[in-house]
């Protein structure tokens, strides 16, 4: 009875989003309700890392329900792949390992791909990385992103050695 009853209001909630899914789905009623799930899955997510680092977490999923609006249907401002609720991923500005927090001004969306290649990086190296990297040859540069893609080890900045992680 209590799944029927959350059901209910996450599609109540993802009604809102409809208007906002209709630019990229030819099911938009679907997609706002799956999309709404992962912005609750999002928010827990920054939650639990968050209280790791002994961190407040200053944003709601109503928060980003409004901040998603935003960006549905847009390109990535990284790599131009057209964000919308497969695909879409909330990105820490300055990365909580570094200093960062989970406040609606250190949050963006961006595509899953490009988010799990900034990893712990900062907005400007990220985007100097992808400048650099698109002045490969094509091969190259597939198997670059590819590799960064992966993300099985991660860099630690405090150590400057690659370290086996867990998670993302």
């Amino acid at each position: 009875m209590k799944a029927k009853k959350k059901t209910k209001q996450r599609e109540r909630k993802s009604d809102a989003l409809i208007v906002y899914c209709a630019k990229y789905s030819k099911r938009p009623k679907l997609a706002s309700v799956r999309l709404d799930k992962k912005l609750v899955n999002m928010i827990n997510t920054c939650r639990t890392r968050d209280k790791k680092l002994e961190l407040q977490t200053l944003i709601t999923t109503s928060m980003l329900r409004e901040k998603v609006k935003h960006v549905l249907g847009e390109p990535c401002k990284y790599c131009g792949t057209i964000l919308d609720h497969n695909n879409i991923s909330l990105d820490h500005i300055v990365p909580l390992a570094r200093g960062g927090n989970s406040s609606e001004a250190n949050v963006q969306f961006i595509c899953n791909i490009c988010n799990r290649q900034k990893d712990k990086m900062l907005e400007q190296e990220f985007k100097q990385l992808k400048e650099l990297i698109n002045s490969f040859s094509e091969i190259s540069r597939i198997y670059v992103n590819r590799k960064l893609s992966m993300n099985g080890g991660h860099y630690d900045l405090s150590k400057g050695t690659q370290t086996e992680s867990k998670e993302g």
